[in-house]
């Protein structure tokens, strides 16, 4: 069961101006093909921190973009050139403008400097204490930079970026050059990404995560986990709409950024913006992880996997009978089967991520398994 830290909802509208996010040409609510893939709702790994009505704090609307640095958050609303600074405590600090940029989407930084997408072939380099842009970065890429995080371990070691296109949903990384370094075919990975950041904490990774509208025609606010070397969906999944205070309206994904600073147990979380009526801005920690182990005297191997055909085939050093049970994310035994041979049958199981538990002379190991069907 969720642990809820504390929570902060003030539901209600702002008066005034609001920007419409469906004039959005970028956000458009089209069916886009899910492939096989169905994701388990695994939000009961995610623990949430709490909800902001981020519109109440800016007397504004129509926000996307967030970053969190030296304890205060930016935010930028949608198509303008308006920014805003905002302290912990969710009071604004100030209105602000940066001359050279408009429009800003998503935000990352460096630790040193600011970095802004737009949505173009374009990422800005700012200096944080003054608010200057003090660079332009020309990206070469078949992805534009709507999702845009940094990541220092790119380019053997120099940094860059990922950046994602939220109309071809080509995801891809560049170096700090602008120059592409691989891309992840939308047909591949089977989100539509508004932003992302890096994981290289969670056990299994390193990891994309994915801010996503998700597949069908309703908005919607994922944020889904993706194999950085497989480029394919895991399975785990926080669907902020099952959190969302009664009365939302207009969920869909926007801003996504990861830090160690907003939760009291000092754990890595999310912090996403919803760009909803009211505009909200939401934290949660960063999955557990499912408890893997491994026992090298077994020599166990699990394949295919991720499984897509209603079997799998488990194998081991010795042919002797094996007890193989099967634990879904909230720890529940859901199958468990005496397997003689290797192959055993997973037809009754669902899409989603399930812990596979093996005992075989008395050793005993875990792995993970992702079935898509």
């Amino acid at each position: 069961m969720k642990k809820i830290t504390f929570l902060i909802i003030a539901v209600f509208l702002v008066m005034g101006s609001v920007i419409s996010q469906n004039s959005d040409p970028m956000a458009q609510t089209e069916p886009i093909d899910s492939g096989n893939t169905l994701l388990s709702e695994s939000n009961a790994l995610f623990d949430l921190l709490f909800i902001n009505n981020i519109a109440a704090s800016t007397n504004s609307a129509a926000l996307t973009g967030v970053l969190f640095m030296d304890g205060v958050y930016w935010f930028s609303r949608w198509n303008t050139n308006d920014l805003y600074e905002v302290d912990i405590d969710n009071n604004l600090i100030e209105a602000f403008t940066i001359t050279g940029i408009t429009g800003t989407r998503t935000f990352t930084t460096d630790g040193t400097n600011v970095y802004i997408a737009t949505a173009e072939d374009k990422i800005y380099v700012v200096d944080p204490a003054t608010k200057t842009l003090i660079n332009t970065i020309d990206v070469t890429s078949s992805a534009t930079v709507r999702m845009l995080t940094y990541d220092e371990n790119l380019d053997n070691g120099n940094g860059g970026f990922w950046i994602g296109s939220f109309e071809n949903r080509i995801i891809a990384s560049v170096d700090m050059n602008g120059n592409e370094l691989r891309t992840i075919p939308g047909g591949t990975h089977l989100t539509r990404p508004y932003d992302g950041v890096v994981d290289y904490t969670s056990e299994g990774g390193p990891y994309l995560w994915v801010h996503e509208f998700g597949p069908g025609t309703e908005l919607r606010d994922f944020i889904t986990q993706i194999d950085m070397e497989t480029g394919q969906k895991t399975g785990i999944q926080y669907n902020f709409e099952m959190d969302a205070p009664a009365g939302t309206s207009n969920i869909q994904a926007g801003g996504l950024f990861l830090t160690d600073e907003v939760d009291p147990d000092g754990k890595m979380s999310f912090l996403g913006v919803c760009q909803s009526f009211p505009n909200l801005l939401f934290a949660v920690e960063l999955a557990e992880p499912l408890a893997v182990t491994t026992n090298d005297s077994l020599n166990f191997s699990l394949y295919p996997n991720p499984a897509q055909k209603g079997e799998v085939f488990i194998k081991t050093t010795n042919t002797s009978e094996k007890l193989v049970s099967v634990y879904d994310v909230m720890g529940r035994e859901i199958l468990r089967r005496t397997v003689l041979g290797e192959r055993m049958d997973i037809s009754e199981l669902n899409s989603g991520v399930y812990l596979v538990q093996l005992i075989q002379d008395e050793l005993r190991t875990t792995r993970r398994l992702i079935v898509n069907k």
